[in-house]
């Protein structure tokens, strides 16, 4: 009877595992169409992201059933003990913690990244290319064409009239800034205290970089800002709540002058750049978590050291509120596909191989696999992985969801293949199909050295890394 029992819970066990699983997995093999026209559906996010790890029970830098497996093994079976668990942070020291974050992996509710407001294409010279084109087409395959993700229309709601604006995407809730400038610790502290009550609210933070960037609107030009006016933001650097893993004395911010993102220093003591504009937010998204699970310092001689995220002087960082949808949630195909269960989107696990010589190098084509813009959007929209050919070349607000800012060069998750470099290595940037909206012969690339978003001239040379769906 014992033998029995055993034997039903772990196939009870196997089978929930499964559902979950089937469920992460659903929306990931689903046809996209060519092009998606009006609003997406879109759930409000789920995720609270409190705790750190990310699932991997069996410390094999994926997410698959394989864990499962090792779980129930060490459950039921007297199976190998879950130390040591590497790539898995908190998984080595309970296995509530491993269980709990396989759990959320498996079973999360894939939730729609907002799309980037980008509804034109323009070809390599930044000549109008409308209506957009479909992949066999000269620079076929843009963001303008696609246009994935939730829908920038009635995207924003400041009926209300009382200093905030709702996000109808993410769920999150924005003060409307009021344009003052201040030091990162300065910020997070006008967020956490000054602006108790606002709209009747106690819980207000600053944004964490997945969330700051998630509300760029890459359809608006110069000189205005590129956020939604209702907004009234100043086309100027505002704060993110995360700091830089390369230097630890800066902390990530973004540029609502032309949507890129990069790092400002913390305090920089008689220097312009120590001082940024402040967004406040509230609530809990399903965008993805950035990693961070560490506070540091504003500053230090050789970078700011770390602190007590909750009694430390520059308190209300990211590595606090670690909010979003957990951090590390990529399954591994085992077909050169990886699947983020966050945001139901597969991608190409290695950079491409835009020369097929069968070695991936970070140089320009043909030595290398570094192409140029209509290439590379040639080349995604071409590839056949995995028995799927629906792979197209990523906006900039898919390619900056799978970076991970615990890291630096590269700032993204080892389950995903990076080139092989040369002796002196040029930049990790990847393109995304997205054109810089004020420089049109431009488009947005991000950097997985630094985990900046920058531009590109189209005619010069990217990596590339294919997607599809969701």
């Amino acid at each position: 009877m014992k033998r029995f029992l055993c034997l039903s819970l772990v196939l009870g066990g196997a089978v929930l595992l499964g559902w979950f699983f089937l469920q992460a997995f659903e929306r990931a093999f689903e046809e996209v169409p060519a092009h998606s026209d009006g609003a997406v559906t879109h759930e409000q996010g789920q995720g609270a992201g409190v705790v750190s790890g990310n699932g991997d029970v069996n410390g094999d830098n994926s997410i698959d059933l394989s864990d499962a497996i090792y779980l129930l093994s060490f459950l039921f079976q007297g199976g190998d003990p879950l130390e040591p668990c590497p790539g898995s942070p908190g998984c080595e020291a309970d296995l509530a913690t491993c269980q709990a974050n396989l759990l959320a992996c498996l079973g999360a509710a894939p939730e729609d990244l907002p799309d980037t407001g980008q509804t034109l294409c323009h070809d390599d010279t930044g000549t109008d290319q409308n209506p957009c084109a479909a992949g066999g087409a000269t620079c076929g395959g843009q963001d303008g064409f696609y246009a994935t993700g939730c829908a920038s229309a009635g995207r924003f709601d400041d009926s209300a009239n009382d200093g905030t604006v709702t996000d109808n995407c993410t769920g999150l809730m924005w003060e409307k800034p009021t344009g003052v400038a201040r030091e990162w610790c300065d910020a997070l502290v006008y967020c956490e205290a000054t602006l108790d009550g606002l709209a009747g609210h106690n819980d207000w933070r600053l944004p964490n970089i997945h969330e700051l960037q998630s509300i760029i609107d890459y359809g608006r030009q110069s000189p205005d800002p590129t956020i939604d006016p209702v907004f009234g933001a100043l086309p100027q650097s505002y704060w993110s709540s995360t700091t830089s893993a390369a230097n630890t004395s800066l902390a990530r911010d973004v540029n609502f002058l032309d949507g890129t993102s990069g790092s400002g220093c913390k305090t920089c003591i008689g220097a312009v750049k120590g001082m940024e504009l402040v967004l406040a937010v509230r609530g809990v998204s399903g965008l993805p978590e950035t990693g961070q699970t560490t506070c540091y310092d504003d500053d230090g001689p050789n970078g700011a050291a770390p602190t007590d995220c909750a009694t430390g002087l520059c308190f209300g960082q990211d590595g606090f509120y670690a909010t979003g949808c957990l951090n590390g949630c990529f399954v591994d195909n085992t077909d050169g596909t990886v699947t983020d269960t966050c945001t139901g989107l597969m991608w190409q696990k290695d950079t491409g191989n835009v020369n097929a010589d069968q070695n991936i190098t970070n140089e320009d084509f043909p030595a290398g696999d570094r192409a140029t813009w209509c290439a590379a959007l040639a080349y995604c929209e071409g590839l056949s992985l995995g028995g799927l050919n629906d792979w197209r070349l990523p906006n900039i607000r898919e390619l900056h969801s799978i970076a991970d800012f615990t890291r630096n060069n590269p700032t993204i998750d080892p389950v995903f293949g990076v080139p092989l470099l040369p002796v002196v290595p040029p930049p990790l940037s990847y393109w995304s199909s997205t054109s810089h909206p004020n420089a049109l012969g431009e488009a947005q690339d991000f950097n997985f050295t630094n985990g900046h978003i920058s531009k590109g001239v189209k005619t010069g040379f990217n990596l590339v890394r294919a997607v599809r769906g969701p």
